[in-house]
Formats: structure tokens, sequence, C-alpha cells
């Protein structure tokens, strides 16, 4: 049966951000990380091995420029683009994060 991330309840802002993802990668070059993981995924999703609850990584520990989270166990780029977001506004404001 074709199965489509939406049909399983993920949230559009994420299965957007890991399509977006997957695309880009096969555009690069990088088949590895490319479209053809997205079976994986959406078995993933089907097993529950990953939350796809509208819940944002919580930040548990944070200094001047480093923070260091618990990503909920959230679809992979979920929360890569929640923390590389908050990397940059670090960089912005003390010049430089992690």
């Amino acid at each position: 049966m074709h199965q489509t991330m939406s049909s399983l309840n993920v949230l559009p802002k994420h299965y957007t951000a890991l399509s977006n993802l997957l695309i880009q990668a096969d555009q690069r070059g990088h088949y590895s990380h490319g479209l053809q993981r997205f079976p994986m995924y959406v078995n993933e999703v089907k097993t529950k091995t990953v939350n796809i609850k509208d819940e944002n990584p919580e930040i548990l520990n944070e200094t001047a420029s480093s923070i260091h989270l618990d990503g909920k166990n959230l679809i992979g780029v979920v929360s890569a683009e929640y923390a590389m977001n908050l990397a940059i506004d670090k960089c912005k404001n003390g010049g430089q994060g992690i």
C-alpha cells in the first residue's frame, strides 16, 4: 500500500522539512542520504520509532555560546534545523554558537 507522510499524520512542517532535505541530497549527488531513505522514514513513523508530535527539542542547558538539547526523538531534520537556528542566533548575538 502506498503511504504518504500526511496519511501517517506527520505534521506538514515536519514532512516538508524532511522532503526538502531528501530532495536536496539527491540533487547534490548524495543519493545514500536522499529519497531512497523515504521508506525508512515511513517505517520509523509506522513503528513509532520517531516522535511525530508538534514539539520542539527541549533546552537542557544553555550558555552564552552553547545549547545542550534533548531532541525528543523527533525526525532528525526537525531537531537539526531547530538546533541550527539556535546556533545561528547565538552567533549573531555573541560571535559563536555551538
